[in-house]
């Protein structure tokens, strides 16, 4: 066999070697269930090459859950963490240095806190407090019924509840709460925060076809199994109850095709309970009323970051439908849709291009 021949066959060995080494390898599906981070369910799904692959982001996803929710836990202490109970621990005494993902995000929620008129307001927790405890009782109660906080004493915590009482030292990586009356309470913005910083944590280490689900808040990474001409199917759960369902209604309000998007909702059909008054009380407070925001059932913000989608949906959910559509107005490529109490909706223009029930394609 002349010299010409055997280059030909190297060559052609070679060029079959990177065209097998070019074609994609399969994937598999693999979903995750995680329950001790946020006070809520945590799903994933995610497609992977291998079930080392698999195990490996199972591993790291757990991790930073619970990293992310003993940071921004403001309940209670835990061990090595300088976290938001800490902070609170030490209002009106001194500083305290945090985790730079901490003070982002008390940052961020401050910023867009004064920008918006203090609508969501993490300087809230002193009030959430008491609103919390009437949760807590209502759950004790097999008629989910309790006493709701007093008026008066409502008000005269929300003296202390100025978004200016933090001070924050970006140099130093401190926090400072000038009021020892005053208390922080991220639980409207940490979850799509914590989901958002995550996901890009996860892309970094090489994940790419991944969603992720954390109570009201998702977030898709890539595309389903890599294919880039599919989108993630994600439902929006129906706010109505079995009882005020019209016939025929499903328990999926809708279905939104997304890629490498955000989907929050905020409702008050999932964490609520009744007052003696027979009342119906959400989690999300009003910061005009100090009482349970009351304008819809549910609304849905889908943009790119997981945190501003978390904070929109909390504001959007507090303020009137004219007043939400101003706030979007300074939120670029961002959608929303409102649900009524009467079974009728808003929706942004936009929201098109994702709603399966306005006729958008996966």
């Amino acid at each position: 066999m002349n010299k010409r021949k055997i280059s030909l066959m190297m060559v052609l060995v070679l060029l079959f070697s990177i065209l097998s080494s070019c074609k994609p390898k399969l994937r598999t599906k693999f979903s995750f269930n995680y329950f001790d981070s946020f006070d809520t369910l945590v799903k994933a799904t995610g497609y992977f090459y291998s079930q080392g692959e698999a195990d490996e982001f199972d591993k790291k996803l757990a991790e930073k859950l619970k990293y992310y929710d003993h940071l921004f836990d403001c309940h209670k202490e835990h061990e090595g963490i300088n976290n938001v109970f800490t902070i609170n621990k030490m209002a009106g005494k001194e500083k305290v240095k945090v985790d730079k993902a901490l003070i982002d995000l008390i940052s961020q929620a401050k910023t867009l806190g004064l920008k918006y008129d203090s609508d969501v307001n993490i300087a809230f927790g002193a009030i959430i407090e008491l609103w919390e405890k009437s949760m807590t009782e209502a759950l004790e109660n097999d008629e989910l019924k309790a006493n709701i906080p007093d008026m008066n004493e409502l008000k005269e915590r929300a003296k202390y509840a100025s978004i200016n009482n933090i001070i924050i030292d970006k140099e130093e990586n401190t926090v400072y709460i000038s009021d020892e009356k005053t208390k922080l309470n991220l639980g409207s913005v940490a979850k799509g925060y914590a989901v958002e910083l995550i996901c890009n944590e996860l892309k970094d280490d090489g994940f790419d076809s991944v969603v992720i689900s954390a109570g009201g808040n998702v977030k898709t990474i890539g595309h389903p199994n890599g294919e880039t001409d599919r989108k993630w199917t994600i439902g929006v759960e129906n706010p109505y109850s079995a009882s005020e369902m019209k016939e025929g209604d499903s328990e999926i309000y809708d279905i939104l095709y997304t890629m490498d998007k955000a989907i929050v909702t905020s409702g008050d059909y999932q964490r609520y309970f009744y007052g003696l008054d027979n009342v119906k009380y959400n989690h999300i407070i009003d910061t005009r009323t100090l009482s349970s925001a009351r304008n819809f059932r549910a609304v849905t913000v889908i943009t790119k970051d997981s945190g501003i989608a978390d904070f929109l949906s909390t504001l959007l959910f507090t303020l009137t439908y004219e007043e939400g559509v101003e706030v979007l107005k300074d939120f670029p490529d961002t959608e929303a849709l409102w649900i009524n109490f009467d079974n009728t909706e808003f929706y942004t223009d936009g929201l098109k291009h994702y709603s399966k029930a306005l006729g958008a394609t996966k």
